[in-house]
């Protein structure tokens, strides 16, 4: 089918179809066949940085940045300045742990273009706001200015939204609103698990404990087995005195990591 797909047709109205078949299949989220007919259309027809993109985000909503990074630097041969490419590279290096390298992109796009599409905006404040949750961010931050006011201006335009500063959360309703939001928001769901962990560990390191169970609980029903959510639940509940229920999140680990398992040793003991 895929084979026959091009034959007799005009060249405009092929593509015109491929394209909505295409999102088609993206809305009903078939992503897995939404990048099969991308890649197949790549394969048929001359470069097209649109289908090219569709093709970066299905991976890298897939969680393979090293496929989604392929196809952007093919983009970015074609049309140097393309703001879609250029934002998913700022997103993957900054989830990437390189995040001077994605500031730096953003702070440059800021520099260029006055106008930058309202979807690109949204998907640039929830990278940057996953970001300010990590140790240190907000003095990274600092050294790129227009990111910084980028930052104050989008969040005030983001309405409600997600709140960024967990100071700003006195109370378990707050923690709730949080975990609405993530589950809402419309990203992969390797950004809503690196989200709920943040905001976990920012409040764990304020004593808040409730809250940041809350938030890795829920992190965990999206996916019971993601690591780095069964490592920190194992520290939080053990915290609590529950060491017993700590062994047993540690025990679904995939490979026993010897460093929590000490760690909880010497809470257990220091009890």
């Amino acid at each position: 089918m895929v084979e026959n797909a091009f034959v007799g047709r005009d060249a405009l109205q092929q593509r015109k179809e491929w394209k909505e078949r295409l999102d088609v299949l993206k809305a009903e989220e078939k992503y897995e066949e939404a990048l099969a007919a991308a890649l197949a259309f790549l394969e048929k027809d001359d470069p097209d940085t649109e289908i090219m993109m569709d093709a970066a985000d299905l991976y890298f909503m897939a969680g393979d940045y090293v496929q989604a990074r392929a196809w952007i630097d093919r983009i970015l041969l074609i049309a140097p300045q393309h703001l879609a490419g250029r934002v998913l590279l700022a997103r993957i290096c900054i989830l990437g742990n390189r995040a001077p390298d994605g500031l730096a992109i953003l702070e440059r796009m800021l520099e260029w273009n006055e106008e930058i599409p309202q979807e690109l905006q949204e998907k640039m404040k929830y990278t940057l706001e996953y970001f300010r949750c990590l140790e240190g961010a907000d003095d990274t931050i600092a050294l790129y200015p227009r990111v910084k006011a980028f930052i104050k201006s989008g969040f005030k335009a983001n309405g409600p939204g997600i709140h960024t500063e967990v100071s700003d959360c006195p109370d378990f309703a707050a923690a709730e609103s949080i975990k609405r939001g993530i589950l809402e928001k419309e990203i992969p769901l390797l950004e809503k698990l690196a989200m709920f962990n943040s905001f976990a560990g920012a409040y764990y390191a304020r004593g808040r404990l409730a809250e940041a169970e809350l938030l890795l609980v829920t992190a965990l029903e999206i996916d019971e087995h993601d690591q780095d959510t069964l490592r920190n639940l194992a520290v939080l509940v053990a915290e609590c005195g529950d060491f017993d229920g700590a062994m047993e999140y540690a025990a679904q680990l995939p490979k026993a990591d010897f460093c929590l398992l000490n760690l909880l040793r010497e809470k257990s003991s220091h009890q």
